[in-house]
């Protein structure tokens, strides 16, 4: 007898041609388009993040906030200056997580907002500034008072601080 066998029987059988062996291999390419797709896409959102990180471009945003009495008349201003809101959008992006389960559906940033909205006083020591310390009640921040002097040390050396956060994480 004829051991070499036909080709439908090298190939996988009467019932499995070679365009089926092909079309097997094709549908098992197919199945991890989407696993690859999900990893490709995950990597230019890191690269993305640590483009935004790492621009150089002052990105202040300053906010104005007016309060009047029920006559029209202003009864106070607030004024905020957000630094540096596209690099420490970023450091967001890259750094923080939902704590709770249920937060996981939260953006980034609802996120952080959800912990700065409750606060306590801190009794930090150690530190020779004197600056008063808070601390988020969930203890994700620590938020620190900062006089002129260190804002303007600090909005000098950002671009610095971001490279070496940019370093860390990717």
């Amino acid at each position: 007898p004829d051991r070499r066998g036909s080709p439908s029987d090298i190939l996988g059988g009467p019932d499995s041609g070679p365009i089926s062996g092909v079309q097997d291999r094709t549908s098992q390419l197919n199945d991890n388009l989407p696993k690859n797709q999900s990893i490709l896409q995950a990597f230019d959102e890191r690269r993305d993040i640590e483009r935004r990180m790492l621009e150089r471009n002052k990105s202040h945003i300053k906010h104005t906030f007016r309060d009047f009495d029920g006559k029209g008349q202003q009864t106070c201003k607030f004024v905020c200056t957000t630094y540096w809101a596209t690099q420490f959008h970023a450091v967001r992006q890259a750094f923080l997580v939902p704590k709770e389960p249920q937060s996981a559906g939260l953006d980034v940033e609802k996120c952080y907002i959800q912990s700065l909205s409750a606060a306590h006083s801190w009794a930090a020591s150690g530190g020779k500034s004197g600056a008063s310390f808070h601390r988020t009640v969930d203890q994700r921040f620590v938020i620190k008072c900062i006089s002129r002097t260190e804002l303007q040390m600090f909005l000098d050396c950002a671009p610095a601080y971001f490279e070496y956060l940019s370093k860390a994480f990717f």
